[in-house]
């Protein structure tokens, strides 16, 4: 009940921290395609940097224990899914638990890259890395316009605002985990751990899974005025 919620900003001073936000998130975007990519020797560098990355960002335990249940959870849900309707050989069992393997590998590496990024990242720093990457590029079309189209008066095209949307999906990301987290830790406060039993995870998802629903649509309708009011100014 103490794990903190997957994704959240934790402010400290490391050389992580310091480190530009656009470049940390074009890193976790080269990371992620790398540990997805089919080559395993990619996968094996792309682990190795991460983790190199990790000791000086210093991610909290507490952090990383949604992970770990997440990747779990998954394990066995991949695993029982590519064994259904196969034959139980050993030789069968040992091929399919190792493609289970390699995938959790990357999706671990993908988590690891995601929980670092977001934990040395705030949302602010997003926005406004985002917003000087859109006004360099308006200011590189601006000049284009200006060698290209040498009449007076005239306006050159504004790039649509791609910086809004995209650092809006990419805060929203860690509100989804905290709300998951939230509604979690209220289901335990009334008796959610009483009992434990398969018949009570079944009962557990579909408690959490309309109250979560209901909480992510208030908060996608609270973020989109908010946005608005933001633009009214």
């Amino acid at each position: 009940m103490t794990a903190a919620a997957l994704f959240r900003y934790r402010p400290s001073d490391t050389p992580v921290h310091r480190l530009p936000a656009l470049l940390k998130l074009f890193l976790l975007l080269g990371t992620t395609g790398l540990a997805f990519s089919p080559s395993p020797r990619a996968l094996v560098l792309v682990s190795f940097f991460l983790v190199l990355a990790a000791i000086p960002a210093r991610p909290s335990p507490q952090s990383l224990l949604p992970a770990v249940r997440t990747l779990f959870a998954w394990g066995l849900f991949i695993a029982c899914f590519r064994l259904l309707g196969k034959s139980l050989s050993p030789a069968v069992v040992a091929r399919e638990l190792g493609e289970t393997g390699m995938y959790l590998w990357r999706l671990s590496a993908a988590l690891l890259g995601g929980t670092l990024f977001y934990e040395t990242t705030s949302g602010m720093e997003i926005r406004d890395a985002l917003r000087d990457l859109q006004d360099g590029g308006q200011r590189l079309l601006e000049g284009g316009w200006r060698l290209l189209y040498r009449k007076p008066g005239g306006l050159p095209p504004r790039l649509p605002d791609f910086a809004a949307a995209v650092s809006l999906t990419l805060v929203f990301i860690p509100r989804v985990f905290e709300t998951w987290n939230e509604a979690e830790l209220a289901w335990k406060a009334r008796g959610g751990l009483e009992k434990t039993s398969p018949l009570r995870a079944f009962t557990r998802l579909g408690v959490l899974i309309p109250i979560f629903l209901l909480r992510l649509a208030d908060m996608a309708a609270q973020t989109e005025r908010a946005v608005r009011n933001r633009s009214a100014q």
